[in-house]
């Protein structure tokens, strides 16, 4: 069974991926589809859902999933929360471990990539552009500590 997204411009499919994870993923596309802005469906599609083609990334998407589907707004939001999804967009993008937390939390790129995902995935309902802002100097604290 394929996923269906439809645009007025364009049709995007999510094809079916035979394996434990692949049927946990269609779970999880199905739930976090239940609340994120519908405006937005075609960049989850190209941005993160068709990824899961891609066998090496289909265990770091479907971890993100995971950690999105438990949140529906921003009023169930909170720091830990942030770091979480801080850690697996990370793990995401970089699936083969070579940057530390340190460099990745200095990389505006990343950084402008982490802002997006609430775009993309909570819309309205998520958290404004100045707790973004404090959840990563929160999470630059944290790892400067550690």
């Amino acid at each position: 069974m394929a996923i269906n997204f439809w645009n007025w411009q364009k049709k995007i499919i999510l094809e079916k991926i035979d394996s434990p994870l692949g049927d946990e993923l269609e779970i999880l596309v199905k739930k976090v589809e239940r609340f994120a802005p519908q405006d937005m469906r075609i960049q989850r599609a190209e941005f993160y859902y068709n990824y899961a083609m891609l066998p090496s990334y289909l265990l770091p998407l479907v971890g993100l999933l995971r950690v999105i589907s438990t949140r529906r707004n921003y009023k169930q939001m909170d720091q830990d929360f942030a770091k979480e999804v801080f850690i697996c967009l990370k793990r995401f993008y970089d699936i083969k471990d070579r940057y530390t937390l340190e460099n990745v939390i200095s990389d505006q790129r990343f950084l402008r990539k982490y802002r997006e995902l609430f775009t993309i995935f909570y819309g309205k309902a998520g958290p404004k552009k100045e707790t973004l802002d404090q959840w990563i100097l929160d999470i630059k604290a944290h790892i400067s500590k550690d």
